[in-house]
């Protein structure tokens, strides 16, 4: 559901997926951990930071491209229930310049995202 919050958050929150936005429509850099504890506070490192709570039912996440094919993604095993992942997001606006110049090719938007197990 599109809902303004979700727009100034850049996050989709349904019961069991996440839509992340982008500030570009191009290759991104995604890394996802997951991990048994918190992680620790990393805010002031990254553009926008934003947290969602996901129901796991399933105990699998897929990662995937808007693009992509629902047999290509990266999947990770999770313990099944309820997890809290922190999307974190910097580069924002070197990566929207990078598209309208070549000046700045190592400016990559980068999606980080870290679930905490429950």
């Amino acid at each position: 559901m599109r809902t303004e919050q979700a727009v100034v958050d850049g996050l989709g929150v349904f019961e069991d997926a996440l839509a992340i936005d982008t500030a570009v429509n191009d290759t991104v850099a995604v890394s996802v951990h997951v991990l048994a504890d918190q992680p620790h506070d990393d805010c002031n490192d990254f553009d926008h930071v934003v947290e969602a709570s996901l129901h796991a039912l399933s105990g699998r996440f897929i990662v995937m491209g808007c693009t992509d094919y629902l047999d290509d993604p990266a999947r990770f095993e999770v313990p099944a229930g309820w997890t809290r992942t922190r999307v974190s997001r910097r580069n924002l606006a070197s990566a929207v310049r990078r598209l309208e110049s070549d000046e700045e090719p190592e400016a990559t938007e980068e999606v980080r995202s870290h679930t905490k197990c429950t």
